[in-house]
């Protein structure tokens, strides 16, 4: 989930800085706070939710929707297929039909539904 998180920090172009303010952190401790947050791989609730509001995208976003791995190198890829969501980082997740971030292979991701599913 932080892989999307910090991948779609480094698309919006925004400072530590300005991200802090956004997720309603005081000034003196927003770009320490954020910095904090962004490093971690076990996020709270209520930071995520603060994440989100301060993106101005759903929480769904945030949370990768399936774990690939490309035929071509073997990099295992987080997939999110998220409305509206920019393109995150390189190296970090990927948008349902993206290409490796490794090797450039196209990804496609099929749901597969079983013969009992209606």
């Amino acid at each position: 989930m932080m892989e999307v998180v910090r991948g779609l920090f480094k698309a919006s172009g925004m400072s530590l800085q300005e991200l802090g303010e956004k997720m309603g952190f005081e000034t003196p401790t927003a770009r320490q706070a954020v910095f904090q947050f962004l490093r971690g791989n076990d996020p709270r609730l209520s930071s995520m939710q603060r994440f989100a509001k301060a993106m101005e995208i759903p929480m769904f976003d945030l949370i990768p929707s399936h774990l690939v791995t490309c035929k071509k190198c073997g990099t295992e890829i987080a997939c999110y297929g998220g409305r509206d969501v920019p393109e995150p980082a390189k190296g970090t997740a990927i948008k349902l039909g993206g290409r490796c971030p490794n090797c450039g292979n196209k990804i496609d991701v099929a749901i597969v539904r079983s013969k009992d599913a209606n």
